[in-house]
């Protein structure tokens, strides 16, 4: 059946045949309609957000973030802990891990899903520089 034309069946097998004209705003047949919209889709890794584990609480890409970008301020790991409420020890797990995964695979993964400035460059050359 061409396309404008629909047919339909009832329960109890009554026959009807229609016609839908096409509306002007309707999406044609191979029609682009991404760019017909003006959307622009992205493709990239889904960013991984904190979870509250009883009293345990997970760091997530944006604090892993907040946390490599105020070290390179630079910030102690004391004074980031205070600013973020959180323990020295997690601020320090996180530098470690930014360190650690930039050796591994030449950038660190937290970082680079929200585009961090220093996705690529180890604490130690904040360290060297504030020398």
């Amino acid at each position: 059946m061409p396309a404008p034309y629909f047919r339909m069946v009832t329960r109890k097998g009554a026959l009807g045949l229609g016609q839908f004209p096409e509306v002007p705003w309707h999406k044609r047949e191979r029609e682009n309609i991404l760019r017909a919209v003006g959307l622009k889709v992205e493709h990239g890794e889904q960013i991984e957000y904190a979870e509250t584990r009883g009293v345990y609480k997970t760091v997530g890409d944006q604090e892993h973030l907040d946390i490599i970008e105020a070290y390179f301020e630079p910030l102690s790991m004391g004074k980031i802990a205070k600013k973020l409420d959180r323990s020295a020890a997690t601020v320090h797990a996180q530098i470690h891990s930014h360190d650690e995964s930039i050796v591994k695979v030449g950038y660190c993964v937290e970082c680079k899903r929200l585009k961090g400035k220093h996705e690529a460059e180890k604490t130690e050359a904040r360290k060297i520089e504030s020398a």
